[in-house]
């Protein structure tokens, strides 16, 4: 026997409404709460793939142009040639220049004898650093011939020598500049302007540190003193320096 329960409309109505508001609710849950939670770890890896995985491609090309750069920053510091140790040095540490006072003329004859140029005093340096490089330099505003035809250095292995001043000539003496045969070169009398010349060899083993150092071209000791072609190559204005690399 089948029971029948008339409902006015309107409740009907009202029911299917709440229904359906309820139903609204529910669609967005998953089956089962452990579902909610992997599907969110799921999104937070995909929400960072590209929208395109071929673009996966521009994501690489774009670290590695970061890596490249990075790269850069560090090789544009190196010398162009990665030998050139004075190159290195140069990019690496910083350096100090100390110079004599200016001589007015020192002159150059055809007879050997020893040389002497000013002293250099070095003060100043850095409490605490270590001497990594020194080069000796030389330069002169002028050289002037008078003998009347073209002169220059008259024999090969021509040395500047520099030493402490406690130290002996002949004993503590090192080789800042060598020169050639022919250097110096001066047309037959006529003023020429001058060269500035930096000294290859380290001689960081004499010059470490504070004191003043003599200069010289010595034939009395070391009989390698600075020769003419003739009588007189004329330096005017000169100087002599030390270039100290430190750490």
């Amino acid at each position: 026997m089948s029971l029948l329960i008339r409902v006015p409309a309107q409740d009907i109505t009202a029911i299917l409404a709440d229904v359906l508001a309820v139903k609204s609710k529910t669609d967005g849950l998953p089956a089962s709460p452990a579902d909610q939670a992997t599907s969110m770890a799921i999104k937070g890896k995909t929400d960072n793939l590209p929208g395109d995985p071929a673009s996966n491609t521009q994501v690489n090309t774009r670290a590695a142009q970061a890596t490249a750069d990075a790269i850069k920053a560090k090789t544009d510091n190196l010398p162009g040639d990665p030998t050139s140790e004075t190159g290195a040095i140069a990019r690496k540490f910083p350096f100090m220049d100390f110079w004599s006072a200016p001589e007015d003329k020192l002159t150059v004859t055809a007879t050997a004898a020893d040389i002497t140029f000013p002293d250099i005093a070095v003060a100043g340096l850095p409490a605490g650093l270590t001497v990594k490089k020194v080069a000796l330099i030389f330069t002169c505003r002028a050289i002037k011939d008078t003998s009347g035809a073209d002169n220059k250095v008259n024999a090969a292995g021509k040395t500047l020598r520099v030493k402490k001043s406690t130290g002996t000539w002949g004993v503590d003496d090192v080789v800042g500049i060598t020169f050639d045969q022919n250097s110096l070169y001066c047309a037959a009398s006529t003023k020429e302007a001058g060269p500035t010349i930096i000294g290859a060899t380290d001689i960081k083993s004499e010059v470490d540190g504070n004191a003043t150092y003599n200069v010289m071209s010595n034939q009395t000791q070391r009989s390698d003193a600075i020769v003419a072609l003739g009588n007189n190559l004329e330096l005017y204005d000169l100087q002599v320096g030390l270039r100290i690399f430190y750490a």
